[in-house]
């Protein structure tokens, strides 16, 4: 009973600060992504130090923060568009202080630390591209997103739990079944119904499609962070949250949502 109220807790706490960050402004928005960054990618090395890879850790979370800033800035408006090709510096130059500190190692130090920034900094330097239009900043997708996502996640495990009984992939996630995606899937879309009634920076049948894409997409990402802990040999991918897990645990499926949906958004031009 202390567990659950402790996780009941800790989760709601969570969804507060989550909602509260992208409600406020722009600038509690980019103080979201900063730290998710800075957690994320010290939850995703410290697995890598696990499976036996050695990260420059310290390059690149200032990396990953300056990419971000950089992204901030030029969807903002504060800042000319064109200051954001200073992004495709980051990867050469980050290259030197690995190849100086870690020479005997610098393949396996230069190939995670900048797998971490593609796995979890660019997905977040997307985020203010997403917030932004023509400079002023708007909410209603990133909070959304992850409404869709936990629509997804709750009922995906309340179906699974009752009526599962065909697993999608057993040998990374033994407990997701086809009937737990499948009813997640049309709560989802059901949240998207709603969406629309609220905010109508998309049609009803773009809400619609967004759902859809963002449950695959999640789907696919929490695959992947389990691939991630099972070759790291770890339950949890930290203790960031009591009685959730880490960072990775909790903002997974989202990371890796957000290309497919800045991707999607860039596409139907809103």
């Amino acid at each position: 009973m202390k567990e659950l109220f402790q996780r009941t807790i800790s989760g709601i706490v969570y969804v507060l600060a989550i909602f509260l960050l992208l409600w406020i402004d722009d600038l509690t928005m980019f103080l979201f992504c900063i730290l998710l960054n800075i957690f994320a990618l010290n939850e995703f090395y410290r697995l890598s130090y696990k499976i036996r890879f050695l990260p420059y850790k310290a390059m690149g979370i200032l990396a990953g923060s300056i990419l971000i800033l950089l992204s901030y800035l030029t969807a903002s408006d504060i800042t000319p568009s064109r200051y954001m090709l200073f992004a495709l510096l980051i990867f050469p130059v980050i290259t030197i202080p690995i190849l100086l500190y870690h020479p005997v190692i610098f393949f396996k130090s230069w190939s995670i630390t900048i797998t971490g920034l593609l796995y979890i900094s660019i997905p977040l330097a997307l985020i203010p591209y997403i917030a932004f239009k023509d400079g002023n900043y708007q909410y209603e997708i990133l909070i959304s997103v992850f409404i869709l996502i936990w629509l997804y996640d709750s009922f995906a495990y309340i179906f699974g739990t009752l009526i599962g009984k065909n697993r999608i992939y057993p040998a990374l996630s033994p407990k997701k079944s086809w009937e737990g995606a499948f009813g997640g899937l049309i709560f989802a879309m059901a949240g998207a119904y709603f969406l629309n009634k609220y905010f109508k920076v998309l049609s009803l049948q773009q809400w619609i499609l967004l759902a859809m894409i963002v449950v695959i997409a999640a789907t696919l990402g929490d695959f992947i962070e389990s691939a991630l802990k099972r070759n790291a040999n770890v339950k949890d991918s930290g203790k960031f949250l009591p009685g959730h897990g880490g960072v990775l645990d909790r903002f997974d499926s989202f990371l890796f949502s957000i290309p497919f949906v800045f991707v999607y958004l860039y596409i139907v031009k809103i």
